[in-house]
């Protein structure tokens, strides 16, 4: 806010020449300083240090602090732009670095930590403003009387002009920001809120308004330099906003701009902008808003700190991160880099290089080595606490072939599936009410349904390995048990032993696969019971292949095509006995959001007894990962003279289009929107999916399609960009465009078909079913497999 700045000696504490002698203040100055601070939640006390002492402060502090600490973020490959968060130093806005890293060490090994810390000036302001009676201050040895010394660090706070930080000159610690992204001011904030609502409330028994809550911790701030002009960015306060009451008003003021001020305002809520020379001693209530101002000079602005609370006053801002010095902190800082503004930088080289087949960075949570990505996936309150927790925990491992053996146990237990089972039971049932309730008979489960399913599953894992996780110190959290997951299996790479990487995974998507009762696929029959495939007149294998990438296998389709078979047997079998149909589903799914390519549990008995396959983390190819299945049932059915058709949407496509080579010649395909060309898909999240491996599904699909003699009609909006690319390969394979028509079917009888709908999205599937065309499109399909004219 635009407010007047009123003369500094309204809230200065002058020394005497009798104080200085004394090298103390008067109970009298200390009362003098208890009003000024009480009314204005600051103090100011020039002169504290002389221009000497202040300088070799500074270069003890450089030499001692600053110095070891630019050699680690060297170490680290840590520059001023990254914003750190370690234990002792931190990147605050506008080239701002808090540290405490070594400064106390500094003061203690120089002889100065008496002179700063036990200060006669300074120590007896700090006793009264946090609770020691108003001149009755007597002189304290040691810490301050009631009073804790939370904090004693140094904000360097660097020139916006990278041209003028000769400290990070020589090195990785060189920043490279532009002046207009460092060179703000710092946003308007106390260091902490009052402790109880209403502190500007007369409380009873006390007159007026004149009883406010006391102060509960204070900052207290020396300059090493003169900050003695606006440029160099000298810290601004708002006057008595320790006070709720004032600090409601100027909150108003700070957002509308200044047009909040009104004859109303208080007169002494003003801004103050003190010019403070080298030495000089600024000290304010937690409470009290400030911030700093961007340091647009050539010069360095080091200001120590020493921040002070009541005794039962603890913070553990900083104590619950990870340390600079530990061995965490590369991984910290690797995961700090890729958050700032060299993030992005990083990301577009990683992208222009070929992935690594290695899965060592973050893709799927369930198939990456990148724990550390993962972890910094934690949320909520006490993010930086479980963070460093997982961290720990993780490195004092030291057998992991031990604790990957332990882990795959729970996996493979009895009472995990037993918990997981009843777990599941308990939705079950509310799942099956919400479908019902659902009149249009989705074909598709929601996010909510996936996502209540997931961390069920989650929930059952974690409290499985509650004792595993508890003997490495791990807390009891998803983001843990996955980043102990992906850090076993990068160790066991490392350690030049795959294998346990891929018993590990396999046994993991066996469990996972098993929600349900589902694993890589399930059968559905929806024929009545009076109707066998014996008595049947015609039989109908569908291979409905899932769209789903959440790793949870369910069966989609489910409401067309009970839809459709139920009118089918209506119109053309009467439901005669002698005369029906009989109709087989088979889900398929890929577990591994792999695009067909991997299929890492070899799941038997509908996915309850998982044997783990140990090449797990090797890219098997569709034709491995679910060849024999697929030909096995599909030659099956054939045997038994059922016919065979194909039905899939997105992803589920792509598996579809790479199975027509398994289809005969009686057969039909009916496809949405797939995917035929991955290699810069966004929805393709396994960033261990090498190129090569992604190219080599476009070559598959062709070679499917050039062995395909079946029907074949795929899908796709004409007017969405996304699959105008995707099924431009079709089109070059041989398929030919037709318009979809009013009823959405296609215009002509081309054998195989690429049908274009007037729709600009992916979701043609959801949409067409939302116009009432989808089941009419599924009937004619089945309807032309089997001989039928459609009436």
């Amino acid at each position: 806010p635009s407010i007047a700045q009123p003369s500094l000696p309204r809230i200065t504490v002058p020394i005497c020449a009798e104080e200085r002698q004394m090298k103390r203040f008067t109970p009298a100055s200390v009362d003098n300083g208890f009003d000024v601070f009480s009314n204005y939640g600051l103090a100011i006390v020039p002169g504290v240090f002389g221009a000497g002492q202040a300088k070799q402060l500074l270069a003890e502090l450089r030499e001692r602090a600053l110095q070891p600490l630019l050699d680690r973020f060297k170490a680290l490959g840590l520059t001023l732009d990254d914003p750190i968060e370690f234990k002792e130093v931190m990147h605050r806005d506008g080239n701002r670095l808090d540290s405490t890293y070594r400064v106390r060490d500094c003061l203690k090994a120089t002889g100065l930590e008496e002179k700063v810390l036990h200060n006669g000036f300074i120590e007896p302001l700090v006793t009264a403003f946090l609770g020691a009676s108003p001149g009755q201050q007597a002189q304290v040895q040691g810490t301050c009387a009631g009073v804790t010394l939370l904090r004693c660090g140094v904000v360097w706070c660097y020139p916006t002009d990278p041209k003028a930080r000769p400290d990070l000159a020589n090195g990785s610690a060189r920043s490279n920001a532009s002046e207009g992204r460092q060179g703000k001011h710092q946003g308007w904030h106390r260091d902490s809120p009052a402790l109880f609502e209403n502190d500007h409330r007369a409380l009873p028994g006390h007159d007026g308004n004149a009883f406010r809550l006391p102060c509960h911790g204070l900052n207290v701030f020396i300059p090493l330099v003169d900050i003695d002009t606006d440029d160099i960015g000298p810290t601004e306060f708002l006057a008595t906003t320790h006070k709720d009451s004032h600090a409601d008003v100027a909150s108003e003021v700070i957002l509308s701009g200044g047009r909040a001020l009104t004859d109303e305002t208080p007169e002494e809520l003003q801004t103050l902008r003190p010019l403070l020379n080298a030495g000089d001693v600024a000290l304010f209530d937690y409470r009290l808003l400030h911030r700093g101002r961007a340091n647009r000079s050539k010069r360095l602005r080091p200001v120590l700190y020493l921040t002070y609370g009541r005794e039962w006053y603890n913070e553990t801002t900083f104590r619950d991160r990870v340390s600079i010095d530990s061995d965490a902190a590369p991984a910290m800082a690797r995961q700090y880099i890729r958050m700032g503004p060299r993030g992005a930088e990083l990301g577009a080289a990683a992208d222009a290089a070929e992935p690594e087949e290695d899965g060592s960075s973050y893709g799927h949570p369930h198939f990456t080595l990148d724990y550390e990505s993962l972890i910094a996936e934690t949320e909520g309150e006490h993010k930086h606490r479980e963070e460093a927790q997982i961290y720990r925990g993780l490195l004092r491992i030291r057998n992991a072939a031990d604790v990957v053996a332990r882990f795959i146990r729970v996996l493979r237990s009895q009472d995990l599936r037993n918990a997981k089972n009843a777990t599941i039971e308990r939705i079950k049932e509310k799942l099956r009410e919400e479908a019902a309730a659902r009149a249009d008979g989705a074909d598709f489960t929601t996010p909510v349904e996936d996502f209540r399913l997931a961390n069920a599953l989650y929930e059952v894992l974690v409290s499985g390995l509650e004792d595993l996780l508890d003997e490495q110190g791990l807390p009891h959290t998803k983001v843990a048990a996955l980043a102990l997951m992906a850090y076993l299996k990068e160790q066991s790479a490392a350690a030049g032993l795959p294998s346990h990487a891929a018993s590990l995974e396999g046994a993991f998507v066996a469990f996972w696969n098993g929600g349900l009762g589902l694993g890589t696929h399930k059968w559905w029959h929806p024929n009545p019971v009076d109707i066998s495939s014996s008595n049947a007149k015609d039989q109908v294998l569908v291979v409905a292949f899932s769209s789903l990438g959440s790793g949870l296998v369910r069966p989609e389709w489910r409401g067309t095509l009970r839809q459709v078979i139920d009118t089918m047997r209506d119109v053309h079998y009467h439901h005669q006995q002698n005369e029906s149909l009989h109709v087989d589903v088979l889900h398929v799914m890929d577990p591994s959001v792999s695009w067909w390519q991997s299929n890492p549990a070899s799941l038997e008995g509908g996915g309850e007894d998982a044997a783990v396959n140990e090449a797990a983390r090797t890219w098997q190819g569709f034709d491995g990962a679910f060849g024999p299945l697929l030909r096995q049932e599909i030659d099956a059915a054939a045997a038994r003279g059922a016919k065979i058709f194909v039905l899939a949407d997105s992803m589920g496509g792509t598996g579809a289009l790479l199975s027509l080579k398994f289809l005969p010649a009686a057969a039909s395909a009916l496809i949405f929107t797939p995917q035929t060309d991955i290699t810069n898909y966004p929805a393709c999240k396994r960033t261990d999916f090498s190129a090569k491996q992604k190219s080599a599904i476009m070559s598959d699909i062709r070679s499917s399609l050039g062995a395909c003699n079946a029907r074949v009609r795929v899908h796709y909006g004409r007017d969405c960009e996304e699959d105008i690319e995707q099924v431009q390969l079709l089109k070059d394979a041989g398929l030919t465009e037709i318009d979809a028509g009013d009823a959405g079917v296609g215009k002509g009888d081309q054998h195989q078909a690429v049908v274009a709908h007037a729709y600009d999205d992916h979701v043609l599937s959801v949409h067409l079913k939302d116009q009432g065309l989808l089941g009419g499109i599924v009937r004619r399909e089945i309807e032309a497999l089997l001989g039928h004219h459609q009436n």
